[in-house]
């Protein structure tokens, strides 16, 4: 959290994948309200019809059904102002990421808790970009590409050597 905040008040900006836990502070119906993160994500279930309505005025027109786009004021302290996305991934890779959960936590003698396991159900991310410059799912595909990038150059290292590599010279 420190260091998108000082990233911020550099005027760098910032995008990144939120934690299953987290306080954000945002403006409902002329209230301010704080939330954990859960407890905001499961707000927008359409069964909740005055939070629902209160969505709807304040969620992007790009982000199609699937998705979140909210600006929000995140952490309990600091509050740092940015948007919230979130999207809800394909079942198959929501299935992947329940059995990684699992076999993670079983090493520890664990089991995931329900909420654990419906967080897997979605990807949520928090950025200072403004929508203009960024929408909610290119800021998915950023993510993506972003990965891609870390796996290359772990690969380099590997078996490229990269890293004993960038000390010499041409």
């Amino acid at each position: 959290m420190l260091a998108t905040k000082i990233m911020s008040e550099a005027g760098f900006y910032w995008l990144t994948r939120v934690k299953v836990q987290g306080t954000l502070t945002c403006d409902a119906n002329s209230q301010v309200k704080r939330y954990e993160l859960y407890q905001f994500l499961q707000s927008f279930c359409p069964f909740r019809q005055e939070l629902s309505e209160w969505v709807s005025k304040r969620t992007r027109q790009s982000q199609g059904a699937n998705g979140i786009d909210v600006n929000v004021r995140w952490g309990k302290t600091e509050k740092l102002p940015c948007r919230l996305l979130a999207v809800r991934v394909p079942q198959e890779v929501a299935h992947q990421r329940h059995r990684q959960l699992r076999a993670r936590l079983q090493e520890k003698g664990k089991t995931p808790s329900q909420r654990q396991l419906q967080m897997a159900d979605g990807t949520v991310l928090a950025t200072n970009v403004e929508e203009h410059l960024l929408s909610l799912y290119a800021a998915i595909a950023l993510l993506r590409l972003r990965w891609q990038i870390k796996l290359l150059f772990k690969l380099w290292k590997q078996h490229g050597r990269l890293d004993q590599r960038l000390g010499e010279s041409g």
